[in-house]
């Protein structure tokens, strides 16, 4: 085996994304849905299992998220309890490796040039580095399954056109690229569109390659080891018919005008603005930290910078279309985000959130790489990584800034950080969880050992089914019982704060808070309280 040579700057590069992480880890608290891959592990609810060994093994959390960062965390929880940062700091980790394993991709299908140029860009880029630390979509497993399957096959190829189709360390490279990418299928179904893109673009660039390496051996390879990759979701699909596909491809004409800007906000790094941080400046906090006052700084001296290079960066390649063109891995770079992105709208809610547009990373940072790496004077590429990288650091400079400042924004709330440290003192009591966005994270902060019950659906509506009115009944008959709830303004499920003190009024009930709890800018969040008779 050849030894591989680690560049000193790329090793920077990796340890800057991941400094960056760390930086913004302690700012949020843990959104619902960042906590969703713990519910089988803290509280025993999962889509599908096994019997194994006389052991339940969950296999899909949902009918399209399977439990591959289940499994992970399940064995990383035991060294380190769940907290915000042994809850990130893995997908960070990984997001960095990712980097990593990209430079690698981009310098076999590039040249060295493209491999430093798109290594910059991911390694800088807001979109990437936010939904890896924050990783409710989830993508970070993703990202690091479809580049490492990605350079695997490369790998493979590139031992076949140097006359070793049949050695082992081919055939090897051949079955881990194609079981990766069957890992990254049961990790979210969702996968199906990169898979589809990944298909297409290569049919269109590659075709005369691929024609010349399969053989019938090598296909059954392929094929083999993406089943194995996937064998779970195959599963549960066989023992429940095509639940993944009827439960979730769901088809719908685009919207337009809210999917389009979505592209756009993504790759600008402007999305989350106003999600992951607060726009409420009523209650700002003093700037204190080292990074809080450098990025005030910064805002003072170049303002307030809210969207990254990558857009204009892509738009001004597109337009080098003789540079491009000439570019086998640009062509099959734009592809792949063609397909993706058109897949990706025509499902139902699909492409209206950055979890969404991400799942296309890193493929944007290639095509521009691929393309500045065209240009005859070779500087030119350099000055332009480092221009488009300066706006994204200016970006996530601004994010670092308001979540100081303003905070975090709604469902991403410290103040569940800080519910979660008074919980115990109710231990002895039914804990009724009445809106969403507390339950998985307060689950999993306490490792399921919470009497906490789920009612966030009882108050919701008007005419609740007949499950729900029997959890209503549950609640007001429950004299020792502990509600959370989240304070005015701050509802999820609006209205069903009002239409629980109503019925608490008809069976002569009233609302008695107990605690208040504030989030770090001392805005009024959550209320623990209880129903007591008049």
């Amino acid at each position: 085996m050849k030894p591989v040579y680690v560049p000193i700057p790329l090793l920077g590069l990796c340890c800057l994304f991941l400094l960056l992480g760390l930086l913004l880890i302690p700012y949020a608290g843990i959104q619902n849905d960042e906590a969703l891959f713990s519910i089988p592990i803290h509280q025993n609810q999962f889509e599908f299992k096994i019997r194994l060994l006389r052991h339940d093994i969950p296999l899909m959390v949902m009918s399209y998220i399977g439990t591959l960062k289940t499994g992970l965390y399940w064995v990383w929880f035991k060294l380190w309890p769940p907290s915000p940062y042994s809850t990130r700091l893995p997908m960070v980790a990984l997001g960095s490796f990712t980097i990593f394993l990209f430079f690698y991709l981009a310098r076999k299908i590039v040249n060295p040039i493209g491999a430093w140029v798109g290594a910059i860009l991911l390694a800088t880029d807001p979109s990437f580095l936010l939904t890896n630390t924050f990783d409710w979509g989830p993508v970070a497993i993703e990202h690091f399954l479809l580049v490492a399957g990605c350079l695997f096959l490369a790998r493979f190829a590139e031992d076949a056109a140097h006359g070793e189709p049949r050695s082992a360390p081919g055939i090897q490279n051949l079955a881990w690229g194609f079981f990766v990418l069957g890992l990254a299928l049961w990790n979210k179904a969702i996968f199906l569109a990169s898979l589809a893109a990944l298909t297409v673009a290569a049919g269109t660039v590659c075709w005369r390659q691929i024609a010349s390496l399969w053989t019938g051996r090598r296909l059954r390879v392929a094929i083999l080891a993406f089943l194995a990759g996937c064998a779970p979701v195959l599963l549960y699909n066989a023992r429940r018919p095509a639940t993944t596909l009827r439960s979730n491809a769901n088809l719908e004409m685009p919207e337009w005008s809210v999917k389009v800007p979505q592209l756009l906000a993504t790759l600008n790094g402007s999305d989350v603005f106003g999600y992951l941080t607060s726009d409420d400046r009523t209650h700002p906090n003093p700037v204190v930290s080292p990074q809080g006052r450098a990025s005030e700084w910064l805002q003072m001296h170049f303002g307030e910078w809210r969207r990254g290079g990558l857009l204009a960066a892509c738009g001004v390649c597109l337009l080098l279309l003789p540079l491009w063109w000439r570019s086998a891995a640009a062509r099959f770079s734009l592809i792949f985000c063609a397909v993706h992105w058109c897949l990706i709208i025509v499902m139902r809610g699909g492409g209206t959130s950055a979890h969404h547009v991400v799942l296309m990373w890193p493929f944007p940072h290639l095509f521009v790489a691929a393309t500045l790496s065209q240009v005859p004077w070779r500087p030119l590429g350099k000055v332009a990584a480092g221009l488009i990288a300066s706006t994204n650091l200016l970006v996530i400079s601004q994010y670092m800034l308001q979540f100081e400042r303003d905070g975090a924004g709604p469902i991403y709330s410290d103040a569940l950080t800080r519910l979660s440290g008074r919980l115990p003192q109710y231990s002895a009591h039914t804990i009724y969880v009445m809106d969403w966005g507390m339950q998985n994270s307060l689950a999993m902060l306490h490792e399921g050992r919470m009497p906490l019950y789920i009612a966030e659906s009882a108050f919701r509506d008007e005419n609740p089914p007949e499950s729900e009115i029997e959890v209503r009944q549950k609640i007001l008959v429950d004299r020792g019982g502990i509600l959370l709830g989240y304070r005015e303004g701050w509802e999820i499920f609006v209205g069903g704060r009002a239409r629980i003190e109503q019925e608490a009024l008809k069976k002569g009930l009233r609302k008695e808070v107990i605690e208040i709890v504030e989030d770090s800018h001392r805005r009024p969040v959550f209320e623990i309280y209880r129903l007591k008779p008049f």
